[in-house]
């Protein structure tokens, strides 16, 4: 099974869609965050809470002491606070609160954004209000030179093919290799 080499892949780009079946989320998502271990990374989750992110990470040895998490799950069942600074709980759904937190992340000097998952967003939001949402993330990207990766289900594909038009690459990844 051949390895994505992620950092290559957007390293003369800005923005990265990775289309994948769901057999292959956590293998890749674990090998990328492996890969950027070293970098300064926002990691916004709508998939998963930031403490089940961090335990995944500890348990595969993946050193994510730079990164910081935009946690849009944890909020709707607990209030609890971030922790450590690493980590900002925002409402579900809230596309307006997402971009004025990814703003200030975007301002900080960050070297690449995760977007975990944009499928995730039609649970909470209609595929047009998503849509415009991604491009204008993709355009505040370009304008500040963060490297942005975004994850996909494939199951959206009407949706999935106009974000894949507004990203610079789009790579898909098959079920059982890359």
């Amino acid at each position: 099974m051949t390895s994505l080499n992620i950092i290559k892949e957007i390293e003369e780009i800005t923005s990265i869609v990775i289309l994948m079946p769901g057999v292959q989320y956590p293998r890749v998502t674990l090998d990328v965050a492996r890969q950027l271990s070293g970098e300064r990374v926002c990691y916004v989750t709508l998939n998963k809470t930031f403490r089940s992110i961090d335990a995944l990470f500890s348990k595969n040895n993946i050193r994510a002491r730079n990164f910081f998490f935009i946690d849009a799950i944890s909020k709707s069942f607990t209030e609890s606070a971030p922790e450590e600074n690493r980590c900002q709980l925002i409402t579900p759904g809230s596309l307006t609160e997402m971009s004025l937190v990814i703003n200030e992340v975007l301002k900080a000097g960050f070297d690449y954004i995760i977007f975990d998952s944009v499928t995730n967003l039609l649970v909470y939001q209609k595929q047009t209000d998503v849509l415009r949402f991604i491009i204008d993330l993709v355009n505040k990207t370009k304008q500040t030179q963060t490297k942005m990766i975004m994850y996909a289900v494939q199951e959206e594909e009407a949706l999935l093919r106009k974000i894949c038009v507004a990203v610079d690459k789009c790579i898909t990844i098959e079920g059982t290799g890359i």
